[in-house]
């Protein structure tokens, strides 16, 4: 599996025990919003709510990851189709999206422990 947490930096930044897990059950409380809120979005539809909630999920990924790389890779081509209104496109992104964070959110939720 893919190491989606940079947890070195995240040491780094949270150096105390608490506040290091404050900020980890904050960020899979993000991501789990977002994910519902990406998902209520694409069943109606509504590409630009889709698209805006894709664009923040990303930036949270890259920022979770240390990098844009892996992010940026299973992000584009959701964004992309989100951008030319592609429903059979959209839909087959989203797929790969939602496995990415179902892969972050166990990493999130691992950190904790």
């Amino acid at each position: 599996m893919t190491n989606l947490l940079d947890i070195d930096t995240l040491h780094q930044l949270y150096p105390q025990a608490e506040s290091r897990r404050t900020f980890l059950v904050r960020a899979r409380s993000i991501v789990q919003a977002d994910r519902a809120a990406l998902q209520q979005a694409m069943q109606q539809q509504a590409y630009t709510t889709a698209r805006d909630v894709s664009h923040r999920l990303h930036g949270t990924s890259a920022f979770l990851a240390g990098s844009t790389e892996i992010p940026l890779k299973t992000f584009d081509d959701l964004n992309m189709a989100l951008h030319r209104g592609d429903r059979e496109a959209a839909d087959a992104a989203q797929s790969c999206v939602l496995g990415y964070l179902t892969q972050l959110e166990e990493q999130l939720g691992s950190a904790l422990e």
